[in-house]
């Protein structure tokens, strides 16, 4: 135990004490969490789908993301700064954790999550936008939906980039003798599935 915890140290690993670097030896399944430990932690805006105006799609978006402090309403906000744009500042903000954010913009409601919250508080749903939205999950990107004044603006693909380390310690901790890895995520499902698909993580609970 002495022996290991020195070897420990000498990599940068820190054990409690001697137990914990004992019960390390008999695990069998560990449980990673998605952003910023699998991946960079870093989303980026990688493509936008209007209904009819995309720069007023990404201001209403920037408007309450500005004041989040998600990774992805951080994507947002950076890819409405770097067309240039400035918004109004939003109101009466509320984050619903796991679904979106909800606020006021040029005093009307604006709503900005995922899919089935922000559909829940408007009335219409193009279909253009519900099959590409589902398309862009298929492909393992994130898809934040926009509402403005009970109607959807569109829909914005946001995409985190995997650590380059991660496929490879996930090799390593299966031929150490760990017999399931599984992957937490607040992420959609699809989007999960897709990730741990590509570093071979065995299972999702997204």
């Amino acid at each position: 135990l002495l022996s290991g915890i020195a070897n420990g140290a000498r990599h940068g690993i820190l054990f409690k004490n001697a137990a914990q670097l004992e019960a390390i030896g008999q695990v069998n399944a560990i449980a990673f969490d998605k952003t910023g430990t699998l991946t960079m932690g870093k989303p980026q805006v990688v493509q936008i789908m209007a209904v009819e105006n995309a720069d007023k799609l990404l201001q209403v978006a920037a408007a309450l993301e500005s004041l989040s402090e998600h990774p992805i309403g951080a994507a947002v906000v950076h890819a409405a700064q770097k067309q240039g744009w400035e918004w109004t500042e939003a109101i009466n903000v509320r984050s619903e954790p796991g679904r979106g954010i909800t606020g006021e913009v040029e005093n009307q409601i604006a709503v900005v999550g995922k899919a089935a919250f922000v559909r829940s508080q408007t009335d219409n749903c193009p279909e253009p936008i519900a099959q590409q939205s589902q398309k862009w999950e298929q492909e393992g990107k994130t898809v934040v939906w926009v509402a403005h004044d009970n109607s959807i603006l569109g829909i914005i693909a946001v995409a985190d980039t995997l650590r380059a380390t991660a496929a490879e310690s996930i090799f390593q901790l299966k031929r150490l003798g760990i017999k399931q890895i599984v992957m937490l995520t607040g992420d959609n499902q699809r989007t999960a599935e897709s990730i741990a698909q590509a570093i071979g993580i065995d299972g999702v609970y997204a």
